[in-house]
């Protein structure tokens, strides 16, 4: 029989979509069940006899097992002797390696105490192959245009505070580097208030990102300089 056949033979018998998770943590096994592997066991009999009638499977995590050392298969394979046959068991095992370990992982387990499923982590591979570099290039993007965004505001700012001198006394080129300096040394200070600097170096970020977003729609040049008097 599949497991999928067996789970659905399960949840229809008991009316139920439940799974428990028999996980013996330590620190949650009462006291007077004892210590060790023999508390554990005695506590995972327990939940099994209070929720066989309920649960539609159940799911060991093979973590909480391993803790116990040499004796961790013993309690797991005498837990999944209290669990009645007609319920299906899914060992969570995942492990974050590459997929033929995983797969070996699985075959292991199965074949040495016949569980219904193994849980393994193939698709970590999958995910270290595609997400990261995916996430790598966005986030190098966002932090491009979060820079070239602040660095504009800076310019457009500083050209404010500069706006009463000619652009062509120094040049454009200096002028625009004095103007930028002179904003984002001004936006360091101011953000050294409290709540009100952390606002206003927000705010100058989103109008430096709107402003290059407006420059490659438009495609016209920034507002960096004054015009010169005729």
């Amino acid at each position: 029989m599949s497991f999928l056949t067996k789970l659905a033979d399960s949840s229809r018998a008991r009316d139920s979509i439940v799974c428990v998770g028999l996980d013996p943590e330590p620190d949650l096994i009462p006291e007077m069940l004892g210590s060790g592997p023999q508390a554990a066991l005695r506590f995972l009999r327990r939940m099994i006899r209070a929720t066989s009638d309920y649960a539609c499977a159940y799911k060991p995590n093979l973590a909480f097992y391993e803790r116990y050392g040499s004796a961790a298969f013993d309690v797991l394979g005498l837990t999944l002797q209290a669990i009645p046959d007609d319920i299906p068991v899914v060992l969570d095992a995942k492990r974050g390696d590459v997929p033929n370990s995983s797969a070996a992982y699985a075959d292991a387990l199965e074949s040495a105490a016949g569980f219904s499923a193994t849980l393994i982590a193939q698709s970590v591979e999958a995910l270290r192959g595609i997400g990261i570099p995916i996430g790598l290039l966005a986030l190098l993007a966002y932090a491009a245009l979060v820079l070239v965004g602040y660095v504009s505001a800076a310019v457009v700012i500083g050209g404010l505070l500069l706006g009463r001198f000619k652009a062509e006394a120094v040049g454009l080129g200096t002028w625009r580097a004095g103007a930028a300096v002179l904003a984002m040394l001004a936006l360091a200070l101011l953000a050294r208030i409290p709540y009100f600097g952390s606002l206003l170096q927000l705010a100058a970020l989103l109008v430096g990102v709107g402003l290059v977003i407006g420059l490659f729609r438009r495609r016209e040049p920034l507002p960096m300089a004054p015009a010169a008097a005729a």
